[in-house]
């Protein structure tokens, strides 16, 4: 995946996904966010851990419609709950 967007290119797409989510007045302590087409859950692992830090209470969910994809990140222990599924 980082030969796509090379390191860089992926810390500038995480940091603002992270930026974002920490700036939403709403955020709640609690809150859940689903990231649908996860893949192997490249980015979603990075963005979970970095919105851990401050606000540890974060529920974290993907769906992807490739089991295979969904097993890689199962097989991450990233405490991120899988579902196979489209929209």
């Amino acid at each position: 995946m980082l030969s796509c967007f090379g390191v860089n290119g992926v810390t500038v797409i995480t940091e603002s996904i992270v930026e974002y989510l920490l700036t939403l007045s709403k955020l709640m302590r609690d809150a859940e966010i689903l990231d649908v087409g996860a893949g192997s859950g490249f980015f979603i692992i990075y963005v979970a851990n970095k919105v851990r830090r401050p606000i540890s209470m974060t529920s974290f969910y993907v769906m992807d419609i490739t089991p295979a994809m969904l097993s890689i990140l199962e097989g991450k222990n990233s405490k991120i709950m899988p579902s196979i599924g489209i929209t």
